[in-house]
């Protein structure tokens, strides 16, 4: 059985595996006045050992924008790899939050 150790800062232990992981996707929007439906692709280049090093996946999601600037907006996402497996050796988030200032 494979033992999964989750770092969020430190170093890792010198017999853990360490991964570089390269993210990019791209999005459409559909919506009226602040909110909207947000759907897209996206990817994942994962460099390291490991046994998947690229997961490509369906974005969907819902944008709330700020009808003025220097307010706060708002994004909540999910995803799925088109592969339908998750690699069993990297911690794969299937969700997303993000939060932000309009400009």
């Amino acid at each position: 059985m494979k033992k999964l150790i989750f770092y969020v800062f430190g170093p890792c232990s010198p017999g853990d595996e360490k991964y570089v992981t390269i993210l990019y996707h791209i999005t459409g929007n559909l919506g009226k006045s602040r909110h909207f439906f947000e759907f897209g692709l996206g990817g994942t280049i994962i460099g390291g050992n490991t046994t998947q090093p690229y997961l490509f996946y369906p974005i969907v999601g819902y944008r709330i924008l700020p009808l003025k600037s220097k307010r706060l907006n708002f994004r909540v996402f999910g995803l799925i790899p088109f592969s339908g497996r998750i690699t069993d050796d990297i911690l794969f988030m299937p969700f997303g939050l993000n939060l932000g200032i309009s400009i």
